[in-house]
């Protein structure tokens, strides 16, 4: 390398090649889809993807893997539940047109 030293890393957003990376942290109570679609509202992101998450929730509501666009608010096609949910990975794609991600 040239020598000179790499600048930090900063804990709000970096320059990346394919684009700019943001790393976001909620709080305990915060919803998490909300949270997300607020944030890349704010950012003017017209189209962004979740690399990964760790966390928790303290309720959940999914809509399972089955459900098709016809179906997928009927209650056989949810899973909701009001107790402590662990997030061990979260990976999907956030846009104006509509967001797709997968616990």
């Amino acid at each position: 390398a040239d020598g000179a030293a790499a600048a930090p890393l900063s804990a709000a957003s970096a320059e990346a090649e394919a684009g700019a990376v943001h790393v976001l942290r909620l709080g305990p109570g915060e919803e998490l889809k909300g949270s997300l679609l607020s944030f890349a509202a704010r950012q003017r992101l017209g189209s962004a993807w979740v690399i990964t998450c760790v966390g928790s929730l303290s309720s959940v509501r999914l809509r399972l893997a089955g459900a098709t666009a016809a179906n997928a608010l009927e209650s056989e096609q949810l899973l909701e539940r009001h107790e402590p949910f662990e997030i061990c990975s979260l990976v999907g794609t956030i846009s104006s047109g509509g967001t797709s991600c997968h616990l």
